[in-house]
C-alpha cells in the first residue's frame, strides 16, 4: 500500500492519500462435474441453469478447454429452467481440467469446473458376413476424423489374404480436418465350414491414438453357374474359356468335366 501525503499550511492539516491493491478471487465451483469420453467421440454436458428473477436473464457463457464447444450465451425465461449444452470431442487421450463460467452484471458470476476425461476408442467389431467361395462382398468401415489437422493413417490388415482394403495407396490413408471416410473392404472366402475367417484392421497416426477393427467372415458352398453356350458348325470346332479364381489355400485345384 503506498501513501501520498499533502500539506495545507494555511490551515496546519494534512492530506493523506492511499493507493489500494485489489485481488479478487472466484468463488468456489456451484459443482464439479465428471465428463468421460472416447477419443474420437463426442459427449453432451448438460447443465440446467435457474432464472429465480422477475424479468428475463440474459447470461455471457465462457468456456475453457481445449476439447469444449459450446454457445457464447443463453437466455432464461423468468421464473424458469432452461438447460446449457456444451460438448466435449477430445482428440487426446488422458485427463484435463475445464470449466463452463456463466456471467450477467444482474447475477453476477456462476461457474462449474470439469474434470475431463479421455480415453482411447473402443475396438469397433462389424457383423459377421457370409459369402460364396469363388466370389466376394464388401463391407464399409468409417473412419472420423475430430481433429483440425489432416491425418495420414498407417493402416495394417492382419488377413490379406481374405480381406482386400480398397484403397489408392497401399498403406496410407488421408482423412481430412473435421470430416469421415468409407473405407471398402472385400471379402473372399477361401474355405467353406464353421471356422470363420478372422481379421484385425489396424489405423495408427501420431495425433490420435491407435484403433482398430475386427471383421469375420464364413465361406459358403457354391451355386451352380449360370450355363456356358457355344455354337460350332459341322465339321468345325470352336472353343470357349472358362474363367477360374483359386480362392481356396490349396496351391493347385483339379477342375473335372
Amino acid at each position: 500500500m503506498d501513501g501520498i501525503q499533502a500539506e495545507d499550511s494555511d490551515r496546519g492539516h494534512y492530506e493523506v492519500y492511499f493507493s489500494v491493491e485489489v485481488i479478487s478471487e472466484p468463488p468456489e465451483p456451484t459443482e464439479v462435474i465428471d465428463v468421460l469420453c472416447a477419443v474420437q467421440s463426442s459427449v453432451a454436458i448438460e447443465i440446467p441453469v435457474n432464472n429465480p428473477q422477475g424479468e428475463l436473464l440474459m447470461l455471457d457463457v465462457y468456456l475453457e478447454g481445449d476439447d469444449l464447444r459450446g454457445d457464447k450465451w443463453i437466455s432464461v425465461p423468468p421464473q424458469k429452467t432452461r438447460t446449457y449444452i456444451a460438448t466435449f470431442s477430445p482428440d487426446r487421450v488422458g485427463k484435463s481440467t475445464g470449466c463452463v463460467v456463466f456471467q450477467s452484471e444482474l447475477v453476477g458470476e456462476v461457474w462449474y469446473q470439469l474434470e475431463l476425461y479421455a480415453f482411447p476408442p473402443p475396438v469397433t467389431t462389424l457383423p459377421q458376413v457370409c459369402c460364396q467361395l469363388g466370389k466376394s462382398t464388401r463391407q464399409t468401415i468409417s473412419l472420423v476424423n475430430p481433429t483440425a489437422e489432416t491425418l495420414e493413417l498407417i493402416v495394417t490388415n492382419s488377413n490379406p489374404i481374405n480381406y482386400t482394403l480398397e484403397m489408392d495407396s497401399e498403406n496410407n490413408l488421408i482423412v481430412g480436418p473435421h470430416s469421415c471416410t468409407q473405407l471398402g473392404v472385400c471379402f473372399s472366402p477361401s474355405s467353406i465350414g464353421e471356422e470363420d475367417h478372422t481379421a484385425k484392421i489396424t489405423f495408427a497416426c501420431p495425433q490420435l491414438p491407435e484403433w482398430c477393427v475386427l471383421l469375420s467372415g464364413r465361406g459358403l458352398n457354391p451355386k451352380s453357374q449360370e450355363p456356358l453356350s457355344n455354337s460350332s458348325m459341322i465339321t468345325s470346332n470352336a472353343s470357349i474359356s472358362i474363367p477360374y479364381t483359386n480362392t481356396t489355400e490349396i496351391p493347385a485345384v483339379t477342375l473335372t468335366d
